[in-house]
């Protein structure tokens, strides 16, 4: 098969077997989450956890938070999601972090990783401390988060 034709972008729900048949099949493949069937089954496991006026204004604030634009927009979003709605339900809080965020927060960090040190050309001591300062500015960005 050309490599020209493999996928280079795949687009699938969380199933975990699909994630790692994707890594497999197509290693150099990019998948991404489809926002829709996030968005549904946050709304079907979340609803129940707040009032009628407080769950319109929690889907609005999550509706916003999963289409920020930039890391920054996004950072800001998840703390306003956070602050304003962990008083009514921090269970739905933490499913959200916990089933759709964190885990692709690492692979987005690794991500990040590879594309810094593809171009980088010196010995590995450097390479290590490179390393060293990118993985620090993840776990700080996720500990102020």
């Amino acid at each position: 098969m050309d490599l020209d034709s493999l996928p280079k972008v795949v687009v699938i729900d969380r199933e975990l077997a699909l994630v790692n048949a994707i890594a497999r099949v197509f290693p150099k493949a990019t998948h991404l989450l489809c926002r829709w069937r996030i968005e549904k089954n946050v709304f079907v496991k979340c609803r129940r956890k707040f009032d009628d006026k407080t769950w319109q204004k929690f889907k609005h604030v999550w509706c916003n938070l999963v289409h920020m634009s930039t890391t920054l927009d996004y950072e800001q979003g998840l703390t306003t999601l956070k602050r304003d709605f962990a008083v009514y339900n921090s269970s739905a809080i933490e499913y959200i972090e916990n089933t759709w965020l964190l885990p692709y927060r690492t692979e987005s960090a690794h991500s990040k990783l590879k594309g810094h040190l593809a171009s980088f050309q010196g010995n590995f001591e450097n390479a290590w401390a490179k390393m060293h300062d990118l993985v620090g500015l993840q776990i700080t960005r996720i500990k102020k988060s």
